[in-house]
């Protein structure tokens, strides 16, 4: 007997329970944040009471005829709130909820299904939420939005337990609007309650389109939580965040809306934490090694910096980047972010022609000049943002771009290719913190160590290319240059190697910086800064003295000139020995014998216009001077005196062999002649070029490995000569270069 009963309790708590999980949501429990009414129709709820594991609750338009019952002809959503329980103020967004077809077609929390013609209307319809034994018997009306003025959109009330204002909002009383969204405060009210009059009050505190409208244009929809308590962090006590002292109203719990300012302590999660909503102001760091579950949105703003590495983070996460009306080099810093999302919430200009927008990719095989490697994006584009894909962007006006999805919380890799056109490919920083680009942060690597020659050797140079977007020029960095982190959000360019390749970005490498340059310890570093300027546009080019490089290139200290787009003007060097021909933005040589170094000087100029140099120079060696040879004029200026500069009128400049720099204690002579200065290599397998000749009479003798003479050619030089190759089978040969001066042997190779 006593079995029976036991078993009759056991059988009537489960019953209890699954009532309960059922049907325990009250009226007000939910109310209506937003609504899509075009295209494929959404809308969203907030939680004004938390919501039992397994809960049920049914959305319908159709519209009630009296209390408990619906008119027929229309549809329902049937919704299960999942395994664990939604916290009071959490957002529920339902997606492409006329058709359940539909590849996005569901609910952000729970299981989504759909039975008859669920379909808000664009002109005027309602939608009611309420449990129920099924979808036509109501046990208890939650809320109801009427769309429009029109008494037949909701239907009788009248018993439903429902009030107009409060959990039956009516938007907009005359028009049918396509969309809203409420955009009241979320934070304000000590209970959750008290948020249902604030939501009803649609005449001030809703967004709305007019019926010629777009709703899809108020996408994507907003999931900040609503919470009843704010608290901010202080760090007055440690970096623990679960300390209260650390706090101005204690530690935040999941109805709590947490504000992160810039502290002298950054606060640190190591075990399991709660938030409402969490914003990170510029220049302030987190670091998650623990479990942070935020019920809201993570909001970074510019400049900040979040790490989770060994710890994870829930809910979504929005980064904020300011950038000015210039076009700017991005990437997506979490995962999920779609092209459309990106257009529909950043004010951006038309990108070119026709339906392009600002939001362009890099195509490195474009085969004309009339094909741009820039790919535009269209209003009609969808699709996912690829992660640690660069992209170009541009903003109609001065202000934030933002980028909505979710934390990134592993190692992300991107293949790079080597294009029929170039090497080059645009890629960025999937992370919400900073990364080395050429530095050390805590012992760990940096991207062009782990990439480049001495970790997978995935680059065809140890070179990142970064757009300055106010002097709407590339600068280069290299191993050579000052420490440079690369930003949240921020693209670049590197150049793949042969074949092409698999770049990688790892977790270990995320860092906190408050700024992305830095000065590295470069004391007593012999460097020059030469530029060029035609009184509008200037150019520089770098050459430092390290001790341990070469005069010939030299990996990760030596870089190219950006190639991928057009250098009308421009300025650069090429090595001073073993010259293949590369333009260099950045030259490293060998800090002494300064004065048998002479480095040829490569300029891309139109004519018409005056071009100055001039220097910049750091740390020069006692009793030495830096001079710009032009071998057009047979003139030498010294450029490292204060305001020192050098004036030409170019009628068409193109490449090396007029200008030459020179380190040295006195002013040089034209026929100073270095052997190790003399450069010979193919531009093509009929074209062999000659450079850092001094003016005058040469020969140039081509012999076979075995000493047979091919070619004997004479000339007149003045830095720079091209040499006519006849058809010759692949190997190795002779060449001997003769002028008054000395001679000159070398082996080439032909393919």
């Amino acid at each position: 007997m006593k079995r029976k009963h036991f078993l009759t309790a056991v059988l009537l708590y489960f019953f209890i329970a699954s009532i309960t999980a059922t049907y325990g949501q009250s009226t007000g429990d939910l109310s209506f944040t937003a609504f899509n009414a075009d295209g494929d129709k959404d809308f969203a709820v907030v939680a004004l009471a938390d919501i039992s594991p397994n809960t049920t609750i049914y959305f319908t338009d159709r519209e009630s005829i009296e209390p408990g019952d619906f008119n027929t002809g229309e549809g329902t959503l049937i919704w299960t709130t999942g395994g664990t329980i939604i916290k009071a103020g959490t957002i529920i967004v339902f997606t492409d909820i006329d058709n359940d077809s539909n590849l996005n077609f569901g609910a952000s929390i729970g299981s989504l299904s759909r039975i008859g013609n669920f379909n808000v209307g664009a002109s005027k319809d309602a939608i009611f939420a309420y449990t129920g034994t099924d979808t036509d018997t109501v046990t208890t009306f939650i809320s109801a939005l009427q769309i429009g003025n029109n008494a037949t959109e909701t239907g009788d009330l009248t018993g439903t337990g429902l009030t107009t204002g409060t959990t039956h909002i009516i938007i907009d009383l005359v028009a049918s609007p396509d969309g809203g969204y409420y955009n009241g405060s979320r934070t304000s009210q000590s209970t959750y309650a008290n948020y249902l009059t604030l939501l009803g009050d649609t005449t001030n505190n809703w967004t709305t389109t007019s019926s010629t409208g777009d709703g899809e244009s108020l996408l994507s929809i907003s999931k900040e939580a609503f919470t009843n308590t704010t608290t901010t962090w202080t760090g007055n006590t440690s970096t623990d965040w679960n300390v209260a002292g650390n706090w101005t109203n204690g530690v935040p719990t999941t109805h709590t809306n947490v504000t992160i300012p810039t502290t002298t302590n950054s606060p640190l999660i190591t075990t399991d934490m709660t938030t409402g909503n969490l914003t990170l102001n510029s220049g302030t760091a987190l670091t998650i090694t623990g479990t942070l579950t935020n019920k809201g949105v993570t909001l970074l703003n510019s400049g900040a910096s979040l790490i989770s590495s060994t710890g994870s983070i829930s809910g979504t996460v929005l980064y904020c980047r300011t950038l000015s009306t210039n076009w700017h080099l991005v990437a997506s810093p979490v995962l999920g972010e779609t092209i459309e999302n990106y257009n529909a919430k950043n004010t951006l200009t038309t990108g070119g022609t026709g339906t392009n927008i600002a939001l362009a990719t890099y195509n490195n095989s474009w085969t004309s000049p009339e094909t741009s490697g820039w790919v535009y994006k269209t209003t009609a584009s969808t699709g996912l943002l690829t992660s640690a894909k660069g992209y170009a962007t541009k903003r109609a006006t001065a202000g934030n771009i933002t980028f909505t999805g979710t934390m990134p919380t592993t190692n992300i890799n991107l293949t790079i290719t080597d294009g029929v056109t170039n090497k080059f490919n645009l890629i960025g920083n999937p992370y919400p913190s900073y990364i080395p680009a050429n530095s050390l942060v805590d012992g760990s690597t940096n991207i062009l160590t782990i990439n480049g020659s001495a970790g997978t050797n995935q680059l065809s140079e140890d070179t990142i290319w970064f757009w300055n977007e106010t002097t709407s020029s590339y600068t280069t960095v290299n191993l050579a240059s000052s420490a440079r982190f690369i930003a949240p959000a921020q693209g670049f360019f590197v150049s793949s190697k042969a074949g092409g390749g698999t770049f990688s970005f790892t977790e270990a490498m995320q860092s906190h910086q408050a700024i992305d340059l830095f000065n590295k310890t470069t004391t007593g570093r012999f460097e020059i800064n030469l530029s060029i300027s035609d009184g509008t546009t200037s150019k520089t080019t770098t050459i430092y003295y390290i001790t341990g490089t070469t005069a010939a290139f030299y990996n990760g200290y030596d870089s190219s000139l950006f190639g991928g787009v057009s250098n009308s003007f421009a300025i650069y060097t090429q090595t001073v020995a073993d010259n293949q021909g590369k333009n260099l933005a950045i030259q490293s040589l060998p800090n002494k014998n300064h004065q048998q170094m002479i480095i040829p000087v490569g300029i891309n100029a139109v004519s018409g216009k005056e071009i100055v140099f001039s220097t910049d120079v750091t740390n020069i060696p006692s009793g030495m001077k830096v001079f710009l040879e032009n071998r057009h004029t047979n003139t030498f200026t010294r450029l490292d005196t204060v305001n020192s500069s050098y004036k030409t009128m170019p009628t068409k400049l193109r490449g090396i062999g007029q200008f030459y720099l020179y380190v040295s204690p006195e002013t040089p002579h034209t026929n100073t002649f270095n052997p190790n200065n003399v450069s010979l290599y193919k531009t093509n397998n009929s074209t062999l070029r000659v450079t850092g000749l001094q003016p005058g009479s040469a020969s140039i003798k081509l012999f076979t490995i075995l000493g047979k003479r091919l070619i004997w050619h004479s000339f007149k030089s003045n830095g720079i000569k091209d040499i006519p190759l006849p058809q010759l089978p692949t190997g190795v040969y002779i060449v001997q270069l003769q002028t008054k001066a000395g001679t000159v042997r070398k082996k080439i190779s032909l393919h």
